[in-house]
């Protein structure tokens, strides 16, 4: 067999190799003018060889006009010179809009006693394409995590002052019991617009957070008639103070979606359904399935609203002319659902006109799978996760609260002390927690998440790693409530997660669950 090529077999294995990588090859005289290009040249510019070699001019036009000018000097530092390579990467647009990257890597040579450029051209569109995203990526990434933490921040600041507001306001509450008493009918318009204002805020933080780049969540089957249960227990009460009545007509249908943002959307339109209504009106929910979707339908028989009207009603803030109605709420409901049905893939629809009543619809994709088992509701979840510490049934049991802020750590002790048997200790950073800890081994620690000297999640972990103290009960009380960093601190081995400003009951009520001989507490009516 001969093994020896001939130069024309050799050029033919090397025009062949060229083609198999896609490898652009061409030469140019210094003028510019004469030259050749391979046959992955031409099909890289999508020009036809038979038309011979392109001029500069009908080179550059095929050129990006933004990358035109310096492509058009791009060899003028290697000509004439025995320089190394340069390299160049550039747009080519073709017919359509379609745009295409090229990577452009040249020499001066000098071939058969002339003076030449030689080049190799790639196509690195899928290269320039995936670094692209990959940038943009990380840059989602960081803008995430940056407003993750804005929001901590602003949740932070904004429940501080709160807690002692809305605290010792229930406190006072709850010294004068008798809701006709002078002073209980001055304190009670205070806890009525901190709860607002507290409503306000958490709805502000859950839009901020909704209108960043949708989260990845886990698009799972979910039915719809299980949801729809959980949400018409949830607003029954205030369907029945308002003497609305709730009815649900056929709920098929299994939708591919993140179940707590699904009963978030439902909670917000029945709720508004049920406050946006007249007494002894009607709010119902049904569902219709098609071949690929599964549509929610929220309607009532309350005043309804004009055609202007309804292009108002998703914007923050706007309560379409009812500020003054005496129906609580901020206007921020709807703005949320729209950002929710958005993150979940699916469409919202609404009609409406004064006087009977509205209709909206929410369209989302069909799940051919099976639903999921029923979780509880995150909260119910996390309160369930917390073991009975140890102690759990002495009357004098003792709690370490770490807190750096005189007023809340003032509210929390007149709350303990007040209301149970609980022996408190409070410690103003982590370092005396942490060792205050050691030496007393409280049956409880609350742990404020941001301490001067570290944070609690720091304090969690110097507990957990000291034998002595590593199976205390843990639980965050803090007033930073963005569900990302509960998740966060739940993941870290917290026990509980409780969120500032702190209702009187709830608080109460916790501890009498953790420390059921320990707790004196008549609820506030």
């Amino acid at each position: 067999m001969n093994s020896h090529l001939t130069p024309a077999s050799t050029a033919q294995h090397m025009e062949l190799a060229a083609d198999v990588a896609e490898l652009g090859i061409f030469v140019r005289d210094e003028d510019r003018v004469g030259g050749e290009w391979n046959a992955q040249m031409y099909r890289l510019f999508r020009l036809d060889p038979a038309q011979g070699l392109p001029s500069q001019a009908q080179w550059l036009a095929l050129v990006h006009p933004d990358d035109r000018e310096r492509m058009t000097h791009s060899c003028e530092p290697i000509l004439g010179q025995d320089a190394g390579f340069i390299e160049h990467e550039y747009r080519v647009r073709f017919s359509g809009d379609e745009v295409r990257w090229m990577s452009q890597r040249a020499r001066h040579e000098t071939l058969d006693g002339r003076s030449v450029l030689l080049g190799i051209t790639t196509d690195v569109t899928e290269r320039i394409e995936a670094e692209s995203a990959r940038r943009d990526s990380l840059l989602g990434e960081r803008e995430g995590h940056a407003r993750a933490e804005l929001l901590a921040r602003i949740s932070h600041e904004l429940r501080t002052p709160l807690h002692a507001v809305l605290g010792f306001a229930q406190m006072l509450q709850h010294e004068f019991a008798d809701p006709t008493a002078r002073p209980r009918t001055r304190i009670d318009p205070i806890v009525t617009a901190g709860q607002h204002l507290l409503a306000l805020i958490n709805d502000l933080l859950d839009l901020s957070n909704l209108l960043g780049p949708p989260q990845s969540l886990a698009a799972t089957p979910v039915s719809v008639a299980e949801v729809v249960r959980e949400v018409l227990l949830f607003v029954e009460g205030p369907a029945r103070a308002s003497r609305v009545t709730l009815r649900a007509g056929s709920l098929e249908g299994v939708v591919g979606c993140e179940r707590a943002r699904l009963r978030q959307v439902l909670i917000h339109l029945l709720t508004n359904a049920v406050k946006y209504n007249r007494e002894g009106g009607e709010a119902a929910i049904h569902t219709t399935v098609g071949a690929h979707t599964v549509t929610l339908v929220v309607q009532d028989n309350g005043p309804g609203v004009s055609r202007e009207q309804i292009a108002r009603m998703f914007e923050p803030l706007n309560r379409l002319g009812l500020e003054h109605s005496g129906i609580d709420g901020a206007g921020m409901g709807l703005a949320i659902v729209k950002a929710l049905i958005g993150h979940v893939g699916g469409q919202l629809r609404v009609s409406s006109e004064p006087g009977r009543g509205t209709r909206l619809e929410v369209e989302l994709p069909l799940s051919t799978l099976q639903p999921t088992a029923v979780e509880p509701p995150p909260r119910a979840k996390l309160s369930a996760s917390v073991r009975e510490p140890a102690g759990a049934g002495l009357q004098r049991a003792r709690l370490l609260y770490i807190e750096d802020n005189p007023v809340n750590a003032m509210l929390v002790q007149e709350l303990v002390n007040s209301h149970t048997r609980l022996d408190i200790v409070i410690e103003d950073t982590g370092t005396l927690g942490v060792a205050r800890a050691r030496e007393m081994r409280p049956e409880l620690v609350l742990i404020d998440m941001q301490l001067p000297d570290f944070d609690g999640f720091e304090v969690l972990r110097q507990l957990k790693a000291d034998p002595e103290t590593a199976q205390l009960t843990c639980i965050a009380l803090s007033a930073n409530a963005v569900p990302a960093y509960i998740a966060r601190a739940m993941a870290a081995g917290f026990d509980d997660y409780w969120t500032k400003p702190i209702d009187f009951n709830e608080f109460i009520g916790a501890l009498e669950r953790l420390f059921p001989n320990a707790v004196h507490l008549t609820p506030l009516q």
